[in-house]
């Protein structure tokens, strides 16, 4: 079986954290063998600046 799941919001987010929580605890369940976790995030590029922006 596989599970395909997006958590979004930003980190500290409290609103997340139950989401996060259950995915830690099935990854306990499951074994780190059988998980994996991708971390993905928007880097804009700026024409103006001619530049990925990669800080806020």
């Amino acid at each position: 079986d596989v599970v395909i799941t997006e958590i979004g919001g930003t980190i500290g987010d409290i609103e997340s954290q139950p989401f996060l929580e259950a995915v830690r605890q099935i990854s306990l369940e499951v074994g780190k063998e059988n998980s994996l976790f991708i971390h993905v995030t928007l880097v804009p590029f700026l024409r103006g600046s001619d530049e990925h922006k990669s800080k806020p």
